[in-house]
């Protein structure tokens, strides 16, 4: 299918952002190359969807009475979007501003490398628009981090059109409709973090290549709705990091990754933290790591 033939519906999800969410739908309506951009209020209290609604009437806004989680609420969108038959779906963060052309690169890309599920632009801080955000996704597999080696170096130091990555971020992802079809959606036990990292690896696991490409290049602001490094920030990416690794590392892998978190956190991370008097962060850790062992999946209302 060429790209003038296809459908493109972009997927943004907000909660409590609302001036960042109209932002990133100005810099989109200076584009074309998409057909429907669909918005996820994900539990909003100041007003987001009503803004949408008013300045963008074609937007399709879904609204949730409830906070479901980037995965949840990313999953309502998706869902949205492959019912109106899209061909492709690019997942965008709402602080994200989008320059001209940039869908039709990413379309125009997919439709001449059929072996690819999902691409990403090169993503740059909004604050310092020459310094890499983020790139092609690696993983660090004894420690379970997904990183990007390229993050904080110039954006001129990318030479190479395309690279290819172990996950892409979630931020930015230019997904392959076909890949949710075959793969399902987002894993909503990730209810933040790793769930982007969770289903490039089951794309892989297909047969696709996932691809960081050096142009377009679009901004990231980067306001998360949990805070810098909150005690929600760090209950997530303890208990999220646990279940990505359950799935998709082998077992001795597994048990290694297991050794190796305790002995850091008993070691390292507690000590420090106590001694600078965050004691927040150390519980926040250990319930990760409890909720994970006894399933618990739900938001923790504990950490409110």
């Amino acid at each position: 299918m060429s790209s003038c033939e296809s459908t493109v519906a972009i997927v943004i999800l907000t909660c409590d952002q609302r001036d960042l969410a109209l932002t990133c739908l100005r810099s989109l309506y200076t584009s074309a190359g998409f057909q429907h951009i669909i918005v996820i209020d994900n539990g909003s209290r100041d007003g987001t969807a009503d803004a949408i609604e008013g300045e963008f009437p074609s937007v399709h806004v879904i609204r949730s009475a409830t906070n479901l989680g980037v995965a949840g609420g990313r999953n309502l969108g998706i869902q949205r979007a492959l019912d109106l038959e899209a061909d492709y779906v690019w997942i965008l963060d709402n602080d994200t501003v989008v320059p001209p052309g940039a869908p039709q690169a990413l379309l125009h890309y997919m439709s001449r490398h059929p072996d690819v599920g999902i691409a990403a632009a090169t993503v740059c801080w909004g604050s310092e628009p020459t310094t890499i955000w983020s790139t092609s996704g690696q993983l660090q597999w004894l420690l379970g981090e997904a990183r990007h080696p390229e993050r904080g170096m110039p954006y001129d130091s990318l030479k190479a059109p395309e690279s290819e990555a172990a996950f892409i971020s979630g931020c930015n992802m230019f997904v392959r409709a076909e890949v949710f079809r075959r793969c399902g959606l987002l894993d909503e036990r990730f209810f933040y973090g790793y769930e982007d990292v969770d289903l490039s690896l089951r794309a892989r696991s297909i047969g696709y290549r996932l691809v960081s490409l050096r142009s377009p290049m679009i901004l990231h602001y980067h306001q998360s709705a949990l805070g810098t490094i909150s005690p929600l920030k760090v209950y997530f990416g303890v208990r999220s990091r646990f279940l990505f690794m359950e799935l998709h590392a082998p077992r001795w892998l597994w048990f290694a990754f297991c050794i190796a978190w305790l002995v850091q956190f008993l070691t390292r991370y507690a000590p420090g933290r106590f001694l600078r008097g965050d004691t927040a962060s150390v519980r926040a850790a250990y319930w990760g790591l409890r909720d994970y062992v006894t399933r618990r999946w739900a938001y923790p209302s504990n950490l409110e």
